[in-house]
């Protein structure tokens, strides 16, 4: 499963910390209100699992609550050497819905493993959040992001970059390299919603 993936030293008993976690021995489910910023912790990956890569979802409640939530993705790799820390700060705590975790191989995206969604401050009024998903699901926006990796003296800290812009090209301009299909099986291919 996924926790298989790390390599569980220097202080990680689970596979991720969140923001102002303090038991380092139960994975977290919930964000605390009290939290400054948004940064999750990662172990280091183990050899096994280089290739994985790593997905988070986050949705967030729109500046202009009236406009709903936005869901965003953005997508990273773990280091083996250094833990990875992955900084949301520029998201603010309060706006949280849920944030998820997933992985997946690239060369069979069918693959995939993923943690249970991490609940944020603003994930229902009834929880004291600042919006109900469920009145707003109509006024839902989806962003996806560019990610960078910095790696410093002991940590890999993967933060955003600006938003990634979409680009719609037929699918017979695509050429794609299956390594288990035949050429006549490749040319028979239909894709009908790819994201790349």
């Amino acid at each position: 499963g996924v926790f298989d993936f790390f390599n569980y030293t220097g202080g990680f008993y689970v596979p991720f910390l969140g923001p102002g976690q303090k038991n380092m021995f139960t994975l977290c489910y919930n964000i605390p209100r009290t939290a400054k910023e948004l940064k999750f912790a990662f172990p280091m990956i183990k050899e096994t699992a280089t290739s994985l890569v790593w997905r988070y979802q986050i949705q967030t409640v729109s500046p202009d609550r009236n406009q709903g939530v936005i869901t965003h993705f953005g997508y990273f790799k773990m280091n083996t050497k250094k833990f990875t820390q992955l900084n949301l700060s520029n998201y603010p705590v309060q706006s949280v819905c849920w944030i998820r975790f997933s992985a997946f191989n690239p060369d069979n995206p069918q693959e995939r493993a993923w943690f249970a969604p991490v609940r944020g401050p603003a994930f229902a009024k009834q929880s004291g959040g600042i919006i109900e998903v469920s009145e707003v699901q109509p006024a839902m926006d989806t962003r996806i992001v560019n990610t960078i990796n910095e790696v410093m003296r002991s940590v890999c800290e993967v933060r955003e970059n600006g938003t990634f812009e979409c680009t719609e090209i037929l699918t017979s301009d695509l050429e794609l390299a299956f390594k288990k299909c035949t050429t006549r099986e490749q040319d028979n291919i239909y894709a009908y919603h790819f994201q790349s």
